[in-house]
């Protein structure tokens, strides 16, 4: 191979179009940085709720209730520190927990009918997805839909719900006791069909509202690598929300996860719900796309503070997995995320090559974009409180770098991709 040749100048027109798609990143990114810094509107009618002199949880009429919806599967140890800070939500209205088991071959089940909520306001209702119609399930899972698991298990909770508002979220998180009432705060204020929230991943040392919730995690992590690992994928998942919420205050589409949402059952019924949906890998992010697609007002919670936590991957190959999924779904061609994607992509790929390859003025423009995405997070990760330091940035940008060479061939050519222990 003549290395001569490879390390050659690049042609006329592929330093045009690179230099063009770079002033296009850096032009996003400054976009995306002004309109952080717009305040936000305040709430025209703030819902008021209100407080019990006695110490007691009092339950307001006024207060909408709501329905939370957790699909599981094989989650025993982590449903209990769920169902404890769901039981601690400062709440007001009535809450239904409806927990649908995906099937599951742990005992799951059991720690459910073990818990006993300790406020009135309360309830808990699990159904199992292999029920069937003749079990006395009003909506059990159809099968025969062509759907992911998980989508089924959805649109059967939501048949179950009692309330008109619907959460979102997974057996694997834990909930500040501020989660439900931002969430439903947001909706309120705004007159939105569609609220996400800011979820972190908890970490050894941060202060997560229920102690069986830091054993956990505290259980999950050891040694020095696995520590920094777990503190990368921190910043990473503040990385995707930082512009999950700029996309959000520029009317554009952009992502959100389906462990902290809030939806309208009317506008969910209105949507088709997950069969209006279709199948996708990543129904989150699709959820919202079709909302937005159907008319329907979707925004981030604010203030986009942290109210859900997340445990981090269990292993590397759990971590691959989760990439794997969210590049194949969200960014796919046609979908709404695949100009930033690729803008993304062409950035990383270039300031990869600027050390060996490109000239002058694009190395100095792909030094400016990378200056311009710093200060971008700098000032996202102040206003939305992130848990994670912003001075993180060049290490993650490492940690980008391996992965852009990683995930392109993977996301390519590897069809396999595994999801709670199943083939999707």
């Amino acid at each position: 191979m003549n290395l001569n040749l490879f390390f050659a100048e690049p042609p006329a027109f592929g330093l045009c179009v690179a230099f063009v798609t770079l002033l296009a990143y850096g032009g996003a990114v400054v976009a995306m940085t002004l309109t952080l810094l717009v305040r936000a509107p305040r709430p025209k009618n703030p819902p008021v709720i209100v407080d019990d002199t006695s110490g007691t949880r009092a339950i307001d009429v006024g207060t909408p209730g709501v329905s939370v919806v957790v699909p599981f599967r094989n989650e025993e140890r982590n449903l209990s520190a769920l169902l404890a800070s769901i039981d601690n939500q400062n709440y007001k209205g009535m809450i239904e927990v409806v927990l649908v088991d995906d099937g599951s071959t742990d005992g799951g089940a059991d720690v459910i009918k073990k818990f006993t909520p300790r406020n009135e306001n309360l309830r808990v209702n699990a159904i199992d997805a292999r029920s069937s119609a003749d079990d006395g399930v009003g909506m059990c899972i159809d099968a025969n839909a062509r759907l992911t698991s998980k989508q089924r298990a959805l649109d059967a909770g939501v048949g179950e719900s009692s309330h008109t508002l619907i959460l979102f979220t997974d057996a694997d998180m834990i909930l500040e006791p501020t989660w439900v009432e931002s969430m439903v705060n947001s909706r309120l204020s705004t007159g939105a069909d569609m609220v996400f929230g800011h979820t972190a991943i908890a970490r050894v040392g941060l202060s997560v509202n229920t102690d069986a919730a830091i054993n956990a995690v505290s259980g999950r992590i050891g040694g020095f690598m696995r520590k920094w690992f777990v503190l990368l994928e921190s910043y990473q998942l503040e990385y995707l929300f930082s512009f999950a919420r700029a996309f959000s205050k520029l009317n554009l589409t952009g992502s959100c996860m389906g462990n902290n949402i809030l939806v309208t059952k009317e506008a969910y019924a209105a949507c088709g719900g997950q069969r209006g949906v279709g199948y996708t890998i990543v129904e989150d992010r699709a959820l919202l796309a079709l909302m937005r697609k159907k008319g329907f007002k979707a925004v981030a919670q604010e203030p986009f503070t942290v109210t859900a936590w997340t445990y981090p991957s269990r292993s590397k190959g759990q971590f691959v997995n989760q990439m794997l999924r969210w590049a194949r779904g969200g960014l796919r061609p046609g979908g709404g995320l695949f100009v930033a994607g690729m803008l993304l992509l062409t950035q990383n790929i270039m300031f990869l090559l600027s050390t060996v390859w490109t000239p002058p003025l694009l190395t100095l423009q792909c030094v400016a974009n990378f200056m311009l995405t710093w200060i971008f997070l700098s000032i996202s990760f102040h206003k939305n409180g992130s848990p994670v330091s912003k001075i993180l940035f060049p290490a993650h940008y490492v940690f980008m770098m391996a992965e852009t060479a990683l995930f392109i061939p993977l996301t390519l050519f590897w069809r396999k991709i595994e999801w709670k222990d199943r083939k999707i």
